[in-house]
């Protein structure tokens, strides 16, 4: 494990939770009535994303306990990640995020409160640190497993991350061997459940413009990678900036860099910081538990994920 804002979402999204919640003694806490009933309407670009999977959480919640609740959702305009819940004499639960990810982590807290007592209480949450990542680094037989395409298997996996409340995967693999169309999906995928997408390498050879083009177009065709994570060896530092900071300027978007093993390669810092690219903020990073990475490791990824973001956290 290693400690090391996300610019606001500019989507505006609002959100509305028809269900019926009762008074239980004062104490910011409401009591769910019986008889299901859940609907959320929800404005967005896309067809599905981090929103629509908190609702799918609090949907599932609900309909374990037979429960008919009215909860009201918003974008605050509150720090990004940062969720509020609070509730009403009136009988009105209203849950809002600083973000879309915000929003999704308060979903997520309501259904796991309904799962645990039936009832919400008032409460909010907010990142005590900006980056709170897991890297998974593949070898070269990974990318032949049945798992690594299993469309199924990597969508319960960034479920898992996003119950986490962890943000970033950084997945590492032979940048040669990558394939475009699996990098497209899968980054396309941790988006849906607010997870950013980082694509990792390492142990870099060959020609810089070579390197260049082919980095380049992996960014072209994954516009949700999010960022590049680079862990560095002895490669001259001409390799980087012609190869991998020269593809990030030239995407044509915001690509975060983040460096590791850096400590020894003053030259390789002062290149990627008058690179132009977004350096990545400090934060937390944990290593995926393998080499059977799709393995029910979720109370592994709930105990580190939940404290980074929440120190007081225990499980």
């Amino acid at each position: 494990m290693r400690w090391w804002t996300k610019n606001r979402d500019s989507l505006h999204v609002s959100a509305a939770h028809h269900c019926v919640l009762s008074a239980n003694g004062g104490g910011g806490i409401m009591r769910a009535v019986p008889v299901f009933y859940f609907l959320l309407a929800i404005v967005s670009v896309h067809a599905a994303g981090p929103v629509d999977f908190g609702k799918a959480e609090l949907d599932a919640a609900l309909a374990e306990r037979k429960l008919k609740l009215r909860v009201d959702t918003e974008i605050s305009l509150d720090r990004p990640e940062t969720f509020s819940i609070t509730l009403y004499k009136t009988g009105v639960a209203r849950i809002t995020g600083g973000d879309l990810r915000g929003l999704m982590y308060g979903l997520i807290e309501a259904a796991e409160q309904i799962r645990a007592t039936g009832r919400l209480k008032a409460v909010s949450g907010k990142p005590a640190t900006p980056v709170r990542g897991v890297r998974m680094a593949l070898r070269s037989y990974d990318l032949t497993q049945p798992w690594f395409t299993s469309d199924d298997l990597w969508r319960a996996y960034f479920q898992t991350l996003a119950r986490s409340r962890l943000n970033r995967l950084s997945l590492v693999l032979p940048l040669a061997e990558a394939d475009i169309e699996r990098l497209r999906i899968l980054s396309e995928t941790a988006a849906a459940f607010g997870v950013d997408f980082v694509l990792g390498i390492r142990n870099l050879t060959g020609d810089p413009q070579e390197l260049s083009a082919h980095l380049r177009g992996i960014l072209d065709n994954c516009p949700l990678i999010r960022g590049v994570q680079i862990e560095a060896g002895d490669e001259p530092v001409q390799l980087y900036q012609q190869g991998v900071f020269r593809a990030l300027r030239e995407s044509g978007r915001r690509v975060m860099l983040d460096l590791r093993g850096v400590d020894g390669r003053p030259d390789l810092v002062r290149a990627a910081s008058g690179s132009g690219a977004p350096i990545s903020a400090s934060g937390f990073e944990m290593d995926a538990p393998g080499p059977d990475f799709m393995g029910d490791h979720s109370q592994l990824y709930l105990t580190n994920g939940r404290s980074s973001y929440d120190a007081a956290f225990r499980k």
